[in-house]
């Protein structure tokens, strides 16, 4: 494609500094789009937190979603998607534990989405054992479109993907006020109970060169009653 449209990198992040650092270096090395910005969706971690992840992003023109009151993990990504969809309607959506291990065109992926209006994500995370699909090709390339009904609950949150705004306003955002595995188990309920827009998994790049480097999970940060700590 000659004109490419806009991509913010999204990156919902809470306290897990050093992960989040070797996310952010592994895609300013790997990820490759010539015209991208960045927003960080953070959970009210703190200026310390905060300030060494803008450094090492390194663009005066990032933007800080700073959910202070640590309203939890729903909020915090609906906050994100907020400022990032004021700039552009195409996001990449990646966790603060999320490594890129190898170099990744991202081109293709957005062309898909500006062509083809009747989908709505491009994963690009795992695939777990038991989904199903049909193999399509779009734009010159091959794809699995995703079958929302089988498959892991969370096939269609959690791991990194690139998303067009249609997709939230066709299945609805995150559920608030919920703990952060519930609050993907939330969206991806509804993504298998309303029609709407496709998801596609690419065959044309390297297989799992995302990797998952997290092992403090999320809910390790909450309180016996469920509040951030």
């Amino acid at each position: 494609m000659a004109d490419l449209p806009k991509v913010v990198i999204l990156l919902i992040t809470y306290k897990r500094t050093d992960y989040a650092l070797r996310t952010i270096r592994s895609i300013k090395e790997h990820l490759d789009y010539p015209d991208l910005y960045w927003v960080v969706g953070d959970d009210g971690s703190g200026e310390e937190h905060q300030q060494a992840l803008l450094e090492a992003i390194g663009d005066p023109n990032c933007v800080l979603s700073d959910a202070r009151q640590r309203a939890g993990t729903g909020y915090n990504r609906n906050q994100g998607l907020k400022h990032a969809f004021a700039r552009t309607p195409y996001v990449l959506h990646v966790e603060d534990d999320w490594e890129l291990s190898e170099p990744l065109d991202l081109r293709p992926a957005v062309e898909v989405l500006v062509t083809h209006t009747d989908v709505g994500m491009v994963r690009l995370g795992y695939i777990e054992e038991g989904h199903l699909a049909r193999t399509v090709s779009l734009c010159g390339r091959l794809w699995w479109e995703l079958d929302k009904r089988s498959g892991h609950t969370n096939i269609f949150a959690g791991h990194p993907h690139l998303l067009h705004r249609r997709f939230h306003e066709g299945y609805k955002y995150y559920p608030e006020g919920w703990l952060p595995g519930a609050t993907e188990d939330g969206l991806a309920y509804w993504v298998t109970q309303i029609d709407g827009p496709k998801v596609l998994y690419p065959l044309w790049r390297p297989w799992g060169i995302w990797h998952h480097i997290g092992t403090v999970k999320a809910e390790e940060f909450l309180d016996d009653a469920g509040r951030w700590r």
